[in-house]
């Protein structure tokens, strides 16, 4: 009897009280069910990846249609100097044409 007593004690002593598991599995749960909440709220790599691919494909298109677009065009400053030596042309042609009758 004795012996059964202490391993009893034994397998005791190697043993998790009912309430502290009931605890760990509790919290093992709780973890779980935010793990499952934040895997719900996310997407695949492979999507996310697809997706970045997308963007960078329509930021390349624009990125090459503004280019072409800066290529046709004529920097600010060379316009302005083209109208401004217009204008002094033609104010000045005006006045050589008014001098001659």
């Amino acid at each position: 009897m004795l012996e059964r007593v202490k391993d009893l004690e034994g397998k005791l002593a190697e043993s998790v009280p009912k309430t502290e598991l009931d605890a760990l599995r509790s919290n093992l749960e709780n973890k779980i069910s935010q793990l499952e909440g934040r895997l719900s709220e996310s997407v695949s790599r492979a999507e996310a990846e697809a997706r970045l691919k997308r963007v960078r494909s329509r930021l390349r298109g624009t990125i090459k249609k503004l280019e072409e677009e800066l290529g046709e065009s004529v920097p600010r400053a060379k316009s302005e100097a083209r109208i401004h030596d217009q204008f002094w042309l033609a104010s000045h042609f005006g006045r050589l044409k008014d001098s001659f009758p």
